[in-house]
């Protein structure tokens, strides 16, 4: 009976630290992210648009009024932010590698478990940090109202393509009753 409940905390405890922030990082369903977390991290409050983006496109950044000098500095920020998220993320499956290895074995060692859980709960923590601290160095390198185009821009884009997406899925369904 003992062993079943260590079981059920531990398995609860694993499915909240790994699908709680997968949830968080599908936003609010409409292709938004509070707070850029994840992928394509939004730049303002909801955009889901990364400098990645920006970066791939010129004209945007152009249009946005973002100068050549801060087009620069997003790169090479882009770049460190990419390597250090590479690392991080071997770390966290390092770290669920080792929990779900403890979590296999018959005799369960809940000691050992539970400093594994705390360190990959860590890692997820590290990686928040750098997310946050990424984010956070961008609006030191663009202003407010450059955040702010950036993000209507963005939202236009995604606009398009839904209308453009939507367009070709209407041409290529066929009426069953013509």
């Amino acid at each position: 009976m003992k062993r079943t409940i260590i079981i059920s905390t531990v398995i609860l405890a694993v499915v909240a630290l790994t699908v709680l922030p997968a949830m968080a990082q599908r936003g609010n369903g409409r292709g938004q992210r509070m707070g850029g977390m994840g992928p394509g991290m939004g730049i303002g409050m909801g955009s889901g648009m990364g400098i990645g983006v920006l970066l791939r496109h010129p004209e945007m950044a152009k249009e946005a009024g973002v100068t050549d000098d801060q087009m620069e500095k997003l790169g090479d920020l882009m770049k460190k932010h990419q390597h250090d998220m590479i690392d991080g993320r071997d770390e966290v499956q390092d770290a669920k590698a080792e929990l779900d290895e403890l979590l296999a074995q018959e005799n369960l060692d809940t000691k050992a478990i539970d400093k594994a859980t705390q360190d990959f709960s860590n890692v997820q923590g590290k990686m928040l940090k750098l997310r946050t601290n990424h984010m956070m160095e961008i609006r030191e390198i663009l202003s407010a109202e450059q955040i702010q185009k950036i993000d209507e821009l963005a939202q236009d884009k995604r606009a398009l393509r839904r209308s453009n997406r939507r367009q070709r899925v209407r041409k290529t369904v066929v009426d069953p009753w013509e």
